[in-house]
């Protein structure tokens, strides 16, 4: 098992392990098949096999309470489509039931990964996550410099597209067309996604405890590598990390001379910046990039994938405002996404050809595509209290018990918070096993003398 866990944690941020594409495709839909989805089904059968079936039980756990959360959201969507079964009717050939089906068996994996991170966490110590983690920072950022390299000297490709043969990187010729570096990602926003909810959080909470020098290091190439994704989803989530992070790193070192200084200094740049601002951000090439991607970008009505993105949030929000209590059911917020594209999305934008395949049927019943949103619509004020309850027992716990975490407590709070921002228009929970294992650091606690 050890080896298992340590395989699952080094897969995390790589795209698919050399093998496994051939047999992802067996599956469907494909995207939603990561590393972490075979190891999981392999794992925790293996766990039951290891123990003979007698795995041990802790009732007061917090992966407990996080599976009976699961477990309560899937009741709630399933009792909810039932009821909504008639009046709804078909939409393309389909209907609540099939509609929320996808999104009860994601809340089932979900629950699966929480039991199998929580004893990964019993296996593994935190200095070998903490090995692991170092070596996959290091690998991702010279993964990072190799794609700018190979952006800026053709030659380099074909060395390359040797990584992108065993399935670690996408090739050269997506790199040459979109002039953009995805790390070890299947695209930019999802490397972004990647830094930003894990990478960097990890980097950073690590030099809130060590102070080692070289974790500032990493930051430093971190947030190079987001900037070259030219992401809007990766700029938001690297800021929103660094103020998180300034706001934890002066509660934690209330009263240090050197903090003292260091405001000085921040506060001495920050006026630089606002004095010459207007030059940086309208004639310089970085600050037009910033500029377009973290403020034009996300609010643009031109830009056809935000309008695609924002198009869900519509619908989401028509779902809810028709039924807040218990939600529409994840998955059937579809029912209300043709009247809110209409009344929302300019007509010019209609051909897109995402828009088309979504208001022709060709993809079914929409989903309620990022995790905020979606999980609001889906699940209503009902699901929004459980979820509440559940992240308050988990911060209160980590609050009394940070000797449990060593410094990963930091990880949770700078990830946890970049996830909701970033869930908020295009970020999900589904599948994705970088963000479940962020949601999971609480699990790492004690677990007392409580088994059954």
């Amino acid at each position: 098992m050890h080896f298992l866990f340590k395989l699952y944690l080094f897969s995390l941020p790589l795209m698919l392990l050399p093998g496994l594409t051939q047999i992802r495709d067996v599956f469907s839909p494909a995207a939603s098949i990561e590393n972490g989805f075979f190891i999981v089904m392999f794992g925790v059968p293996l766990l039951f096999l290891i123990h003979k079936g007698k795995i041990p039980y802790f009732k007061n756990a917090l992966y407990i309470k996080g599976i009976k959360l699961c477990l309560f959201l899937a009741i709630i969507s399933f009792f909810t489509s039932l009821v909504l079964y008639v009046p709804f009717g078909p939409l393309h050939g389909e209907n609540t039931l099939k509609a929320s089906f996808p999104s009860i068996i994601y809340l089932l994996l979900t629950a699966i990964t929480f039991y199998f991170n929580n004893y990964l966490f019993k296996y593994i110590s935190k200095n070998t996550i903490r090995r692991i983690f170092d070596f996959l920072v290091i690998f991702e950022i010279c993964i990072g410099l190799f794609q700018m390299a190979v952006l800026k000297l053709i030659f380099l490709s074909s060395l390359y597209d040797v990584l992108s043969f065993i399935g670690l990187v996408v090739p050269s010729s997506f790199l040459h067309a979109t002039g953009r570096i995805s790390l070890t990602l299947t695209e930019p926003a999802a490397a972004g996604i990647m830094i930003g909810v894990f990478l960097l959080p990890y980097v950073l909470s690590m030099f809130l405890m060590r102070r080692g020098t070289k974790y500032g290091v990493y930051a430093f190439f971190l947030a190079v590598l987001t900037f070259f994704t030219y992401s809007s989803t990766a700029y938001t989530g690297i800021v929103t990390v660094i103020v998180i992070f300034t706001v934890l790193y002066i509660k934690k070192n209330h009263g240090n001379s050197m903090l003292n200084r260091g405001i000085i200094f921040f506060s001495f740049v920050l006026l630089i910046l606002l004095f010459s601002g207007n030059y940086i951000w309208n004639h310089t090439t970085f600050g037009l990039k910033v500029n377009e991607l973290l403020l034009s970008k996300t609010t643009s009505q031109e830009n056809l994938s935000t309008l695609s993105r924002y198009s869900t949030l519509y619908s989401d929000l028509d779902a809810f405002l028709h039924y807040p209590i218990t939600g529409v059911g994840n998955g059937n917020q579809g029912y209300f996404y043709d009247k809110a594209v209409d009344k929302h999305i300019p007509a010019a934008a209609l051909t897109f050809e995402e828009f088309y395949l979504r208001m022709s049927g060709q993809v079914g019943i929409v989903n309620g595509g990022a995790f905020v949103p979606a999980f609001i619509s889906g699940y209503g004020i009902v699901g929004v209290i459980l979820l509440i309850i559940f992240i308050t027992k988990c911060v209160k716990y980590m609050r009394r018990n940070e000797q449990d975490y060593d410094g990963f407590q930091y990880m949770y709070y700078m990830g946890g918070l970049a996830f909701l921002v970033l869930s908020s228009v295009s970020s999900s929970l589904d599948g994705n096993f970088v963000n479940m294992f962020i949601v999971s650091i609480p699990f790492m606690q004690v677990n007392k003398k409580n088994k059954q």
